[in-house]
């Protein structure tokens, strides 16, 4: 993987995270996230959310590990 092409998935995936903090932080965007069914979330989607971005970290590891930016997994 390209060094820019790793850069730009882990800024989507940032750009993800902070609109999920948005939604853990109780602001009015529920209509954007979880088929819409919320404005504001409730606490069970809240923790979602909060699972949403461990899995954002994950994969932007394994984005920047692939792009030989950080060495976190075994090489193939």
């Amino acid at each position: 993987m390209s060094f820019a092409a790793a850069l730009l998935l882990c800024g989507l995936l940032v750009a993800l995270t902070i609109f999920q903090l948005g939604l853990i932080a109780g602001l009015p965007l529920g209509h954007l996230a979880w088929a819409g069914r919320y404005r504001v979330l409730p606490v069970r989607l809240r923790f979602g959310s909060g699972m949403a971005i461990l899995v954002y970290a994950v994969l932007a590891l394994a984005i920047l590990d692939r792009a030989g930016l950080v060495a976190i997994l075994p090489s193939p």
